[in-house]
């Protein structure tokens, strides 16, 4: 309790607009050749955590129970994934082949008229594990399958984002454009992306 405390009296001296700008889960835009990348959860309270994991974006397209995901192969070329589906109050049912997946919504519904599926969706992945299928209102879809997690502790001071992980502190330059985040270590920068939180829960450490 003491360290929250002195977590929300660290973020509580700094400007409400900074805080306000960078709580919330950031998806690391580049990615290794497998496909495996970072993001991170900045909480209000100075917590955070980041998650490495498989990372595929691609697009998605609904018409009547005919759903179509495209996902990018080598070469600029994509594949399209033909499936029928059925929302059953909290589960997605996809059909493709004669076969059958359920999947449970993850965190709560998007509302404001948009297509029920939009969300976040989770099952168990035969890799193992949980994957998480999200389907934006922009009409981008995003493929998650969380495989290591790390608690961490966030602070920002002017244009510095200050990250400490495993008693290692990091120390960065921020600049925000619109749902974009660039990190900056010194070293080179990195491009993050704005995604919803609250739906890909940290994995536990074992």
């Amino acid at each position: 309790m003491i360290e929250v405390a002195i977590l929300i009296g660290a973020l509580a001296g700094q400007p409400a607009n900074v805080v306000s700008a960078l709580v919330g889960r950031w998806d690391a835009e580049s990615r290794s050749r497998g496909g495996v990348g970072t993001w991170f959860d900045l909480a209000r309270d100075g917590t955070c955590s980041e998650t490495s994991g498989a990372m595929v974006d691609g697009t998605w397209k609904l018409n009547g129970d005919h759903l179509t995901i495209s996902m990018p192969e080598g070469g600029g070329t994509t594949q399209d994934q033909e499936t029928t589906i059925a929302i059953q109050g909290d589960i997605l049912v996809q059909t493709a082949g004669g076969q059958t997946r359920r999947l449970q919504r993850a965190g709560a519904p998007v509302r404001s008229g948009r297509p029920g599926l939009v969300g976040a969706w989770t099952y168990e992945h035969p890799a193992g594990g949980h994957g998480y299928d999200e389907y934006v209102d922009d009409r981008r879809f995003l493929f998650r399958l969380p495989m290591t997690s790390k608690p961490c502790r966030w602070s920002a001071d002017g244009d510095r984002l200050n990250i400490t992980i495993d008693s290692e502190a990091r120390q960065m330059r921020w600049h925000l454009s619109g749902d974009r985040l660039i990190l900056d270590d010194g070293q080179g920068s990195r491009p993050f992306h704005r995604e919803r939180s609250g739906v890909i829960p940290p994995l536990q450490r074992r």
